[in-house]
């Protein structure tokens, strides 16, 4: 890599968006010689990135219209032009368009976005599209590399003219090996008593923030009618959120109590997907989602939303199903189906474990690694469209 600049930095709406996926990658630049600064919110992610790379506090709001984020703007500039960054790597809607817009008044010379999931997408509200549509299409012209994580964004940003390449990357990795759990009878038991459950119980995990956008609600109801009929059913949610107490109370005045828990964050993942039968995840709107990653990394039955992202991972009736977006009878049918085959849903993990592999952190670190090759290199000019459909785009 080419430049006099040494410091790269890496900006997201909140400092937790940086520790639960782009650490690999903030590391991997660190070790290249780079000095490497974080932006975001603070969060609960704030002491796990400030604890490894210098961080500044950045008053992001998620509304896009909140003077926040003009003293946002105002921020980044200032910092940006202090520190002369060799290169930003933008993360999160609202991060990334003022970020970018910051970049471009710093002169900043190499901008990378990552598109995590579109706000706009098929079946999105018309407001999205109204309002994110033109934002990314303009904000991709001060952009060098604009990276998608799913067929259909990909194919939607094509039609973006970015200054030098549009770029196609399976998602932003998952370490498979750190699922491979070997939890032992005595550890699986203890996990399984701190929690309440009987050996015989048919747990569904999920792991998501608790937000409109993840949709928990629908589980909650398909849960509330199953249990009746079987009782060893049990639902995790691991993540906090704004409706997390909304979510609570729901499952209070539902009487679900016994079936249905709310972990919070945890760190012991791979554990808790060790003693799980399925994870589900009934989203709205997802990128590409990690947390079925890691439930596929673990050999897991998958149950999600037939959305971009999750239809990318799960291949409905092979390692998984997939259920319309807030359609409870349909949910209860397919998780019956599951609850009533315990063999197909052990089956449906080895297919989930065998088409994992290529969504490996390995793997992205090695494309990720060379574009930002390309973005540090003083030799790259010129501008490209696209880099040309992976091949299971062009099916």
């Amino acid at each position: 890599m080419e430049t006099d600049r040494k410091r790269i930095a890496f900006v997201a709406t909140v400092f937790g968006h940086l520790e639960a996926f782009h650490i690999p990658y903030m590391t991997l630049l660190k070790n290249k010689g780079y000095e490497v600064h974080a932006f975001g919110a603070v969060d609960h992610g704030y002491p796990g990135i400030s604890n490894r790379f210098k961080s500044f506090p950045i008053s992001f709001n998620k509304n896009p219209f909140h003077k926040d984020n003009w003293e946002a703007y105002m921020d980044l500039v200032s910092y940006f032009k202090e520190n002369e960054y060799s290169m930003v790597h933008f993360h999160t809607p609202i991060a990334s368009i003022v970020g970018r817009l910051a970049a471009r008044k710093a002169k900043i010379p190499s901008v990378v976005y990552t598109a995590h999931g579109f706000h706009f997408h098929g079946g999105a509200p018309l407001l999205n599209w109204l309002l994110y549509y033109p934002a990314e299409r303009i904000m991709a012209r001060y952009t060098d590399y604009l990276i998608t994580i799913n067929k259909e964004d990909y194919l939607r940003a094509k039609r973006f003219k970015v200054r030098k390449e549009i770029i196609y990357l399976p998602g932003i990795g998952v370490d498979t090996s750190a699922f491979d759990s070997k939890i032992s009878q005595e550890d699986s038991q203890s996990l399984r008593k701190s929690l309440g459950m009987q050996n015989g119980d048919f747990i569904v995990t999920c792991i998501a923030e608790l937000n409109s956008n993840k949709n928990q609600e629908q589980l909650i109801r398909a849960v509330h009618i199953l249990v009746s009929r079987y009782p060893h059913l049990k639902c995790l949610f691991i993540g906090q959120g704004n409706k997390a107490e909304y979510y609570k109370d729901q499952v209070a005045t539902l009487q679900l109590n016994d079936h249905i828990q709310f972990l919070g964050f945890r760190r012991d993942i791979p554990e808790l997907l060790a003693i799980s039968q399925v994870v589900a995840l009934v989203s709205k709107r997802e990128g590409l989602p990690k947390a079925l990653l890691e439930g596929m990394s673990a050999g897991k039955a998958l149950f999600g939303t037939d959305i971009r992202g999750i239809s990318d991972l799960i291949t409905d009736g092979k390692n998984g199903f997939l259920v319309e977006v807030s359609n409870i009878p349909q949910s209860v049918e397919v998780l019956e189906s599951m609850l009533q085959d315990p063999q197909r849903i052990d089956e449906m993990g080895l297919q989930s474990k065998c088409l994992v592999s290529k969504y490996d952190l390995s793997v992205v670190i090695s494309e990720m690694n060379d574009i930002y090759e390309k973005a540090l290199s003083k030799n790259v000019i010129g501008y490209i469209t696209a880099n040309g459909e992976p091949a299971e785009l062009s099916k």
